[in-house]
């Protein structure tokens, strides 16, 4: 019985400081395609999972170890964070799959796809078989839409986020607020398909879109690639304990305020030559000013990252200097980009990873904190 405590009664119960609060079981989806999925098959020196830790995979006939570094760290941040008496992950990640119908390959391997035997049935038919519905929802998908040419796929995407989530909280029979949805960003190809700065664009919007149960997610942009797409283990561990972490804070977690993304620019201003970004690092509960660059920490004039464009895109000015002060970032332009101009964050190519810029506050004891969130932003005038 206690295995079906869901939703009202886990955000109730669960993070009570009571000895009751540890009775209560937490199942999680993982939903998504290969970077979802190596989660839970790439291995290397993983941790050792706990125990009342398990998962489910397509096919599985009962619970089993959890395995790979990165659903392993997650499940075991869980389970210490909460002491629930079981965490349970679903591994419903089909590597190729899509979101849009226009991006499948197969023509079937598509998320809005209802027909059976599409990834959405396999993953009903996998909760179905073990009888316990999800508390919470991790979405990472998205590469395979990156092949798309379609002018309007950030739009289609965004929507098509928001599609799913209705359908399966409906399916569940369950609230936005009772099945919350974790969005993560699954960074830019580093062979530089065009579609991911969209997909990303899109999983970024819909992540901050203030959807009632929604949240961003941890983002791949400052790890470590293998092949242009996929990571190490170790890359994998830490995306695990950032996703936990923001798991709790939307499960509502005694003491867990953090989110699972970084911080984000949320203003642009100009005088001249010089652009001040502001961010919500100091107004977000869970994360810390001051920003800092990854390595040295503290304020420098090497921060990689940034590009400014005139109003129409045309052409780039050079920024000759980026500053971290407090919560801010400071551009030192080559010239004055003129009204309308356009500041982008690791946005026009792949992640430029030699120094990024984090918050200040490291659960994680991986030496920094999360990366500020890839953007862009029109910037006006002071």
């Amino acid at each position: 019985m206690l295995n079906k405590l869901r939703s009202v009664a886990l955000v109730a119960a669960l993070f009570l400081c009571s000895t009751s609060a540890k009775a209560v079981d937490i199942t999680i989806a993982f939903v998504g395609q290969s970077l979802c999925a190596e989660m839970f098959s790439v291995s290397s020196s993983p941790p050792t999972p706990l125990s009342g830790t398990s998962m489910w995979a397509n096919g599985s006939t009962s619970w089993t170890a959890v395995t790979g570094n990165g659903a392993i760290q997650y499940a075991n941040r869980i389970k210490t964070a909460t002491g629930a008496t079981n965490v349970r992950l679903y591994n419903a990640c089909f590597g190729g799959s899509a979101l849009l119908s226009a991006d499948a390959s197969p023509a079937a391997n598509y998320w809005l796809n209802t027909a059976s035997g599409a990834p959405l049935d396999l993953f009903y038919t996998m909760v179905s078989n073990s009888g316990v519905v999800p508390d919470l929802i991790e979405y990472n998908q998205g590469q395979q839409d990156y092949m798309s040419s379609l002018p309007n796929l950030l739009g289609d995407y965004e929507a098509g986020l928001g599609s799913l989530r209705s359908m399966i909280l409906s399916h569940f029979g369950k609230t936005a607020a009772q099945l919350p949805w974790q969005q993560w960003v699954t960074g830019k190809a580093a062979y530089g398909q065009a579609g991911s700065t969209y997909v990303n664009a899109a999983q970024i919007r819909y992540g901050l879109s203030g959807a009632a149960g929604v949240a961003l997610g941890p983002s791949y942009y400052d790890l470590t690639y293998v092949d242009g797409t996929h990571l190490n283990a170790a890359s994998y561990q830490t995306n695990g304990d950032r996703g936990a972490v923001g798991a709790l804070r939307l499960l509502g977690a005694t003491g867990f305020t953090r989110p699972g993304s970084g911080p984000s620019i949320t203003s642009a201003i100009r005088s001249s030559n010089l652009v001040l970004l502001g961010t919500n690092a100091a107004s977000i509960l869970g994360h810390r000013a001051p920003l800092y660059p990854k390595s040295p920490f503290n304020n420098t004039t090497n921060i990689s990252g940034f590009t400014v464009w005139n109003s129409s895109y045309s052409s780039t000015i050079a920024v000759n200097a980026a500053q971290t002060i407090g919560d801010m970032v400071l551009l030192t332009l080559a010239s004055d980009p003129g009204a309308g101009a356009h500041v982008g964050y690791q946005w026009d190519n792949a992640y430029n990873a030699s120094n990024p810029i984090y918050d200040d506050n490291d659960p994680f004891s991986t030496g920094f904190g999360l990366p500020l969130t890839p953007l862009t932003i029109q910037v006006s005038t002071n």
